[in-house]
């Protein structure tokens, strides 16, 4: 198997992002109002984003010479950062 690494700050970023995300969402003073109805909104939107970048991977990831699975379980929960280095790999690969 091989290890494909995604830079940590790419990790980071990912887990600032739904960390306020959460607190906008969940905190008993901030849910209520606009902006925990904003959070879940995107927190819903995210989800859907994510979903939709996990089936691509499914087709992409045989092109890159990668496991289907492995992508796509990576892809669902990195969303963009995965599909970037999954883009990446299948050009390296096509040429």
């Amino acid at each position: 198997m091989e290890i494909i690494e995604i830079p940590e700050r790419d990790w980071l970023k990912v887990g600032f992002y739904w960390m306020a995300l959460g607190l906008l969402a969940t905190a008993p003073g901030l849910r209520a109002t606009w902006a925990g109805v904003a959070a879940r909104w995107l927190f819903d939107i995210t989800v859907v984003i994510h979903v939709i970048e996990a089936l691509w991977s499914l087709g992409a990831a045989p092109r890159a010479g990668a496991d289907r699975r492995t992508w796509a379980m990576r892809t669902l929960f990195l969303g963009y950062f995965a599909t970037r280095r999954l883009s990446e790999l299948a050009a390296q690969a096509s040429r």
